[in-house]
């Protein structure tokens, strides 16, 4: 290359290599089209048994933890690219063949991409590029998110030995001085339902640190719920309502209940009855709120 203006420094330059000038424009990509569709709900669909290895033989109704394969992801993503490219050009669509259509293989909470634009990567070995880094992935099977879609999951950091997020384990008597703190609450990056019955969930956690934090589901506050539960071996006897089953007020199945069914419950509660109205039995009926948590320790898979 030759310039009117550095001609005369390049010449006098005593390293070979510095009498050659690169462009700054030179390894500039043509524009492609950006595709946000994310190519896991593709693999769920077409390749299951590829996505997640031995599901087929996944128990029912249970909750593990497995990880993110970022090799897996970056190698899938290339093959993509590169396909869609070819398919750009076979079209007639200008091209250089060097974009990145598909930066997204997750369906993520979060809107961020799961690689970079492939001719920006580093060179490093496949798997080891910036922001692809394993995460922490609940898998779910069975009707639990089914019956209950809008359930909060999300992870807690343990502190201290804590038994139980924010507190003790069981609940004492009087109310916790420590409660949770709502800002240290980890919330997921991604989900998907890889069957009608299995839901993953999956949130910015090294997977290696995962036993230092509680992942909790929650049932939402804002939706209430009214009934009794079923009857678990021999039932249980206390003042609260929380403890009466559909047999201990004698309504059949598809049948409805009010005052005097309810009349007929434990003895302990019967002295709440001594002037009832409609707002006892929507008392009486008020299914509480469930939170479900289990140490990050517990939801490991053998040898993981």
């Amino acid at each position: 290359m030759t310039n009117l203006f550095i001609n005369a420094t390049l010449d006098g330059a005593h390293v070979e290599r510095l009498r050659y000038v690169i462009p700054r424009t030179f390894d500039r990509v043509m524009a492609f089209p950006h595709l946000p569709f994310p190519l896991s709900r593709k693999l769920e669909t077409l390749a299951p048994d590829v996505f997640l290895p031995g599901v087929g033989v996944l128990p029912n109704d249970f909750i593990m933890a497995v990880q993110t394969n970022p090799r897996f992801v970056e190698a899938l993503m290339i093959g993509a690219n590169h396909e869609m490219s070819r398919e750009m050009l076979w079209r007639g669509l200008p091209t250089d063949q060097r974009g990145t259509p598909f930066q997204h293989f997750w369906q993520r909470l979060d809107g961020k991409t799961d690689i970079d634009c492939i001719h920006q990567w580093n060179a490093v070995p496949l798997g080891s590029q910036p922001g692809n880094t394993a995460m922490t992935v609940l898998l779910f099977r069975g009707r639990l998110l089914e019956r209950f879609p809008n359930l909060s999951i999300y992870a807690y950091e343990i502190k201290d030995q804590e038994k139980r997020p924010g507190g003790t384990s069981p609940p004492p008597a009087q109310p916790d001085a420590a409660e949770m703190d709502p800002a240290k609450a980890v919330m997921p990056v991604i989900r998907g339902h890889l069957a009608p019955d299995i839901t993953y969930v999956g949130f910015p956690i090294d997977p290696q640190a995962m036993q230092t934090y509680f992942f909790i589901v929650e049932e939402h506050m804002t939706e209430p719920r009214f009934g009794f539960d079923e009857r678990v071996g021999d039932g249980q006897n206390s003042s609260s309502w929380q403890d009466v089953d559909w047999v201990d007020i004698g309504v059949d199945a598809g049948s409805y209940f009010g005052l005097t069914a309810l009349q007929k419950a434990q003895a302990a509660l019967k002295p709440l009855w001594n002037d009832p109205h409609a707002a006892h039995v929507a008392d009486a009926a008020l299914q509480r709120p469930f939170r479900g948590y289990w140490r990050g320790a517990a939801l490991k898979t053998p040898g993981g």
